[in-house]
């Protein structure tokens, strides 16, 4: 009886502490403030790559020293890395800092397609013409705004030792490009890179 007992309480605890040990524990952080998990691309190395970039466009000839507020069309950045990266959320924090400084304004190039049905709605005859939007007063950008993302991945050659070594590299390069001469207007490039030292045995 005494040792029935004795596992019982024992299979309690057991399942108590494998309890405990499965709850999710919850901290709330600061998304400005640097954070890294391991070596791969985070959101800490997205806001270092928005800033970086959007103050050197904001401070370039193109635009510091141009008249008025240019329109720029964004392109996708595109993604060279080995990685799932989405690149589109980076482009779309370059694109909201930049039209947030007043000093440039963005053509809405995502929304066409919606742009179009609507149009195509308000010609359809159920819109009063007196409201109807007047076709052909969009305006056109002077520049293309783009860019890439690059990396390159090092893993410590094979030989005996406790911990595995790994570096990341990644490069992002944005252009901004004249639409009506086909020239750069500006350039630039942000690197970032991190090493990571790994047991081969954890979790």
């Amino acid at each position: 009886m005494k040792k029935s007992i004795c596992w019982k309480a024992a299979a309690l605890a057991f399942g108590l502490i494998l309890a405990a040990g499965c709850s999710v524990k919850l901290t709330e952080r600061d998304p400005d403030e640097a954070y890294h998990y391991d070596e791969r691309y985070d959101y800490t190395d997205l806001h270092v790559m928005r800033d970086k970039m959007v103050s050197s466009l904001l401070e370039s000839t193109a635009i510091a020293q141009r008249e008025g507020k240019p329109i720029v069309v964004a392109y996708p950045i595109e993604n060279r890395t080995s990685e799932h990266i989405d690149t589109k959320n980076l482009m779309d924090s370059i694109q909201t800092a930049l039209h947030s400084s007043g000093k440039l304004d963005f053509a809405a190039k995502d929304e066409r397609a919606a742009i179009e049905k609507e149009l195509g709605y308000q010609a359809s005859g159920k819109v009063d013409p007196a409201t109807r939007v007047k076709v052909g007063k969009q305006l056109g950008a002077q520049y293309l705004l783009s860019g890439r993302l690059n990396s390159i991945e090092k893993e410590q050659p094979k030989q005996v030792r406790l911990r595995k070594r790994e570096l990341v590299y990644y490069k992002l390069t944005m252009v901004l490009t004249d639409l009506e001469t086909g020239l750069i207007a500006w350039t630039d490039e942000q690197e970032i890179a991190r090493e990571a030292s790994n047991p081969f045995i954890g979790w």
